[in-house]
């Protein structure tokens, strides 16, 4: 979590943190079974058996799929590894990205609603999106995050302490 860590204020202190879930690996896992499956069972499949380079239809078409979910499995893990998801005791911090960075640093004091959408399939493996919505009605999404209902409790915790802590 270098980048919550590099972007605290004085006397802030991470509450939460996390990265996005690992369904973020299904398609691109799913993508290089296909490869590996074309590339065993196709000779049992062909109806035709063109070869062009020397490969039969079923490899090529196995090397391509292979070669595009190996692509996809590299972006998910830059994916995975670069982003972050933290709640301070100050601000919601959210980062994605390597190459090209998105990020949400929102004080807490300025976020009008967490809103959760959440698939059935996130419901069942514990995953969702996160939609923070500010003051000025900004709309800031951060998708596959973990246990995205204890995301919003923590942050309406957090809020709650922020407020006690200006009434006192």
């Amino acid at each position: 979590m270098d980048y919550l860590h590099k972007t605290l204020l004085n006397s802030e202190q991470i509450v939460y943190s996390s990265r996005p879930h690992w369904i973020v690996y299904v398609p691109s896992s799913f993508m290089l079974l296909i490869a590996i499956a074309l590339y065993i069972y196709g000779p049992y499949l062909a109806v035709l058996n063109i070869s062009l380079f020397a490969f039969t239809l079923y490899e090529i078409l196995a090397i391509i799929v292979g070669a595009y979910g190996a692509f996809q499995f590299l972006k998910s893990y830059i994916m995975h590894h670069f982003s972050e998801y933290g709640i301070t005791n100050k601000r919601v911090l959210m980062k994605t990205g390597w190459f090209e960075r998105n990020s949400l640093e929102l004080f807490l004091d300025k976020i009008e609603a967490v809103h959760i959408d959440q698939t059935i399939m996130g419901r069942l493996l514990g995953y969702g999106t996160v939609v923070i919505i500010g003051t000025g009605g900004s709309r800031d999404p951060f998708c596959n995050i973990p246990k995205p209902l204890h995301f919003r409790h923590v942050v309406q915790q957090e809020i709650d302490y922020v407020e006690q802590r200006h009434h006192s």
